[in-house]
């Protein structure tokens, strides 16, 4: 197998299991397993004393899954998610998903990386050609 072919599954399984790993401190020992676990995080009141810290995993998840799908989808594969420009800062799309995910509730026992690619492509579709 080559390398190449290697390294976009390794990027997905470290994405998918980033909500177990770590998050754990986050949430008072309890891990990072639902949409509905990490939405939470992401609308952490600003008056809680770990609000930082779970914006922060909020903030990085959803950067690192940005990425992740960047790299799985190259200039070759049509992409489900077109961005708009300018691009949404993190806190808008974190509220956006929160929001979301709201008006979604039949999602939110998935996992934080499923919901995201289905917020995504239902909020940020790309143009069909």
């Amino acid at each position: 197998m080559k390398l190449l072919s290697v390294i976009p599954m390794v990027l997905l399984f470290g994405i998918a299991t980033m909500p177990t790993m770590g998050a754990e401190s986050l949430a008072g020992g309890t891990a990072i397993e639902t949409a509905e676990e990490f939405a939470t995080l992401c609308v952490t009141p600003a008056e809680d004393l770990k609000a930082d810290a779970h914006r922060g995993f909020c903030y990085g998840y959803l950067s690192g899954a940005h990425s992740v799908y960047q790299s799985i989808h190259g200039p070759r594969i049509r992409k489900a998610v077109c961005i708009p420009i300018p691009r949404p800062t993190r806190a808008q799309a974190a509220e956006g998903f929160v929001v979301w995910l709201k008006a979604h509730p039949q999602y939110v026992k998935e996992s934080p990386i499923d919901a995201l690619y289905r917020f995504a492509e239902q909020t940020w579709p790309c143009p069909k050609k």
